[in-house]
């Protein structure tokens, strides 16, 4: 299995480099040369040249993102092997006034570059905190919200995503964004970070801070709410029919109605199964959490294991991100795990990855593009 889908995955990049050599084709016709051709050959003829154009765009879905991958932006160590990469994009750089509006530059930038560098690339659409401003004012003022896991800002504003006119912009970001990207063999992923709040991963809820319960609250925000919330966040990318969309999950934060908080595993494995019911292997299942569990100095607990089973009863694609480097504990135990327990196709690596062995992390590199999808 591992050997088809490695020869799958090279006819498709083969065809990719064919369409895209056709589309210098096209681009190498001046407007002038484009009429003399329809005079000689007749509009069919020019048609048949014209068709060179959208063949640099893909038909059919992409490949998940594989490998080992750098999570902002381009790899600066070990670029021999490394080309995948995570790029960062706030929702208020794509929309800073209107619903009306869209600003593509910074994708279409990101894209350009990874052409350059015959790269695929993840693109992490940030909402919450990042929303525009018009975005946070829907439905009410945005809501003061407070990240125990940063103490260098004393607050973020976030919009309430929990409400109809805000679900029905989030959804229409990517409608756009599809109308776009959705077809460009750059792109392998897009994120799905509806009901995010600062970090991309939208089943924190940052409950530890009873500030943001009782902010939450008042603003409207109600469990049953917030749980369709994560459902219609993922119905959103069904837009997408070329690109996959990842879901980063963790054990649900759930902030009750009487204003106690329970952690709800059974809800993220339920959230799993939507996700596969509604976009089939175009969801991927992702965590952004990997560690070491006998070397960390954070265990992640009991709710992670559940989780974690679940994910793999669900199989791939399936992509990790690693802890940061004061809590991954042993790296290349972490990696061994997203890749011989787990199957991973992907791994986003921290900071520290320039000082990881390169022999070894080309190792995994290797393992983690072979894995079936």
């Amino acid at each position: 299995m591992r050997k088809a889908t490695s020869r799958k995955n090279k006819k498709f990049l083969a065809n990719i480099k064919n369409k895209v050599l056709k589309v210098r084709i096209m681009r190498s016709f001046s407007p002038m040369q484009l009429a003399i051709i329809m005079l000689i050959t007749g509009v069919v003829g020019y048609l048949v040249i014209r068709s060179f154009a959208a063949t640099g765009l893909v038909s059919s879905l992409k490949p998940p993102i594989q490998g080992v991958a750098t999570r902002s932006g381009p790899p600066t160590s070990h670029t021999s092997f490394i080309n995948s990469y995570v790029v960062n994009i706030n929702w208020s750089d794509l929309q800073p006034a209107s619903a009306s509006g869209f600003v593509p530059d910074k994708i279409k930038s990101a894209i350009d570059a990874a052409k350059l560098k015959k790269a695929t690339i993840k693109l992490r659409i940030f909402a919450g905190d990042k929303s525009p401003t018009w975005v946070k004012n829907l439905d009410g003022s945005p809501v003061t919200y407070y990240e125990p896991e940063d103490a260098k800002q004393p607050s973020y504003q976030i919009p309430r995503f929990w409400t109809p006119n805000y679900k029905r912009a989030y959804t229409d970001l990517h409608k756009k964004i599809s109308a776009w990207f959705d077809r460009s063999p750059y792109v392998r992923d897009i994120t799905i970070n509806g009901c995010m709040t600062v970090y991309a991963e939208p089943l924190i809820r940052g409950a530890s801070d009873t500030r943001n319960i009782t902010n939450l609250h008042a603003a409207g925000f109600t469990l049953e709410k917030d749980k369709q919330c994560q459902k219609d966040q993922i119905a959103a990318h069904s837009i997408y029919k070329y690109t996959r969309s990842s879901i980063a999950l963790n054990p649900y934060q759930a902030i009750n109605d009487n204003n106690t908080v329970s952690m709800d595993v059974n809800f993220t494995n339920s959230l799993m199964d939507y996700c596969r019911q509604t976009l089939g292997n175009r969801c991927v299942l992702a965590n952004n959490s990997i560690r070491d569990a006998s070397t960390t100095s954070s265990p992640l607990g009991d709710n992670y294991t559940v989780m974690y089973s679940h994910m793999k009863s669900k199989g791939a694609p399936i992509t990790f991100q690693t802890a940061t480097s004061n809590k991954i504990g042993n790296w290349i135990n972490t990696l061994n795990w997203a890749e011989a327990t787990m199957g991973a196709n992907m791994v986003e690596l921290n900071s520290d990855y320039g000082t990881y062995d390169a022999t070894t992390l080309q190792q995994f590199d290797a393992k983690f593009e072979q894995n079936t999808y």
